[in-house]
């Protein structure tokens, strides 16, 4: 009887916390007055007021990031790239500093989403030819827009993309720390403990786990209903087109963390045995993004395969 009065009194303690717990939500007006640069731009799609970052001159590259991430998770490579290329960083609907989308209706579920989005965003852009670089759900969506309109793309570079074992890989995602934030509470946002937490699962080398990553991480999941829409993604049936794969002619470099914990490497095998013209490198002692723990060794590796050459 004592004993279960204890328990009771715990789990109500508990419970108030959570109720009464800190505020994290920041507005996406005070997401952007942080982070746009003087390079940044806002356009139209459906409602949405939508961003992205233009930086350099030459050939374009465009990069996506993944889910939950912003434009911000390339930084660490667009000052080398830039130098000659012209760098536009896309942040998608829900994400970074664009607004979240009320649903994907009338363009259905996420994959057909966010495929609208990168023809409308690369129609508003005015470019003919570019590559284009994709980073875990910016994989999905790079190689998914890749299939349509392979007359349009120099490049593609996969970075540990999302397409293979769904379900396993958002049970990934969802097993670190999200599954302890109640429903009721998601309108209050993520602590910053489990920010760290979070960064902790998808970057391997603890010296890449800046201060400053895990401030970018934990406003940018904070603004104003990206957390509940980060999650109500991973709810959804996700039915990607991999068995297209084995048509996309473009040339795709294929990057994977060894140490990844989102999406295992293996997955890297997978993509290079359905593309035909790929190739893949491997990071040893490297999680979810290569660009970030890799930055330099990837820039050169991504530069010689653009130029035609065999990454070393």
């Amino acid at each position: 009887m004592i004993v279960g009065l204890i328990l009771l009194l715990l789990i109500l303690v508990l419970f108030l916390r959570l109720l009464l717990r800190e505020n994290h939500a920041v507005s996406l007006n005070h997401a952007r007055e942080k982070y746009q640069l003087s390079e940044s731009q806002y356009f139209d799609f459906h409602g949405l007021s939508c961003h992205y970052a233009d930086q350099g001159e030459g050939d374009v590259l465009i990069m996506v990031h993944g889910l939950g991430d912003s434009f911000k998770i390339f930084d660490p490579i667009v000052q080398r790239l830039s130098q000659s290329y012209r760098l536009v960083r896309v942040d998608l609907p829900g994400f970074g500093l664009s607004d979240v989308p009320k649903s994907f209706e009338p363009l259905g579920e996420p994959v057909e989403y966010y495929r609208a989005f990168m023809d409308y965003f690369t129609e508003e852009l005015g470019v003919c030819e570019f590559h284009l670089m994709g980073n875990s759900l910016g994989g999905l969506v790079s190689w998914e827009f890749a299939l349509q309109n392979q007359q349009k793309l120099k490049s593609l570079c996969l970075i540990a993309s999302a397409g293979y074992e769904m379900e396993v890989v958002k049970h990934n995602i969802s097993k670190g720390v999200l599954h302890l934030i109640p429903k009721f509470l998601l309108h209050r946002g993520m602590p910053y403990s489990m920010a760290k937490k979070n960064l902790a699962m998808v970057i391997k080398q603890r010296v890449y786990r800046t201060k400053s990553l895990i401030d970018i991480h934990y406003d940018m999941i904070n603004t104003t209903g990206t957390l509940a829409y980060f999650i109500q993604m991973l709810s959804f049936d996700s039915n990607p087109n991999i068995k297209e794969l084995h048509h996309l002619k473009t040339p795709t470099l294929i990057a994977w963390g060894q140490q990844d914990k989102v999406i295992p490497a293996h997955h890297a095998a997978k993509f290079a045995e359905d593309i035909p013209n790929s190739q893949t490198k491997i990071y040893s002692n490297c999680g979810h993004y290569p660009q970030v723990e890799y930055s330099n060794k990837f820039v050169e590796d991504w530069l010689s395969f653009a130029q035609g050459e065999t990454p070393g």
